[in-house]
């Protein structure tokens, strides 16, 4: 069972090139072009000015500023942005050398992976298609199971239908109170069987989830596509992980 953290839009991007200046000098050369016209936009510092061609010949990159007459001045491919992640740093290198912090990767400790795996393995058997919420949900602090919340088949008010089916509303109002006597859940961490839906998600926020685990991600989902969880307007966030 392999857990994959949900990426951030930034994360999820392609890389591609846009068009520089450069001029090829030799290795005696270089120091004096970078003092005459390298790159200084704030924006490019994450680009390397110089790129070794071979034992002695060097491009430069050099700004708009410097003379368009000048007969070594050529043309190159740059990255469009600074990488973060293995593939965007590989794709940007192949066009330029650039400057960049390795992510931190985030750990899978928040949760024991023997509980995912049962939890997993009951949602798999008990609550096999996707719908459009979440059917089952469990809420774990310190790795203490808390308790278990399933979408209950059979007749129903129309009333008990609307809340039934979106089961986190509840369950978080239940589990919250249990803890603190408020509608928090702060450190606790959740695993769900589906993506839920817009207004559960929110719910999430509202309450302080930890981390989520999801079985199943949705099309156009709240998290998977729209990084609701990542959302800079929202006064918390927290980790979302898919299991691959």
């Amino acid at each position: 069972m392999e857990l994959e953290l949900n990426k951030s839009s930034y994360e999820e991007r392609k890389m591609g090139s846009r068009r520089m200046k450069a001029v090829r000098v030799s290795k005696d050369e270089v120091s004096g072009y970078l003092w005459k016209g390298g790159v200084r936009q704030a924006d490019l510092r994450w680009l390397k000015q110089i790129k070794r061609v071979n034992s002695n010949e060097f491009l430069v990159l050099v700004g708009d500023e410097f003379g368009s007459n000048e007969t070594q001045i050529e043309t190159v491919a740059v990255p469009t942005f600074q990488p973060l992640t293995d593939e965007q740093v590989a794709d940007a290198n192949s066009l330029w050398p650039t400057l960049y912090k390795k992510k931190e990767e985030a750990k899978e400790s928040f949760i024991s992976r023997d509980t995912v795996e049962i939890e997993v393995e009951r949602m798999r058997q008990n609550h096999p298609k996707q719908t459009k919420c979440v059917e089952y949900a469990v809420f774990i602090d310190h790795n203490t199971l808390i308790s278990r919340f399933s979408l209950k088949p059979g007749p129903v008010s129309l009333l008990d239908r609307i809340f039934s089916s979106h089961i986190l509303l509840n369950s978080i109002t239940k589990v919250s109170q249990h803890q603190n006597g408020t509608h928090l859940c702060t450190g606790t961490d959740l695993i769900l069987s589906n993506e839920p839906c817009y207004s559960c998600a929110m719910a999430l926020i509202h309450c302080r989830i930890g981390n989520v685990v999801i079985l199943r991600k949705r099309e156009n989902g709240v998290f998977s596509r729209w990084k609701l969880n990542q959302n800079e307007s929202t006064n918390h966030r927290f980790k979302v992980w898919f299991l691959r």
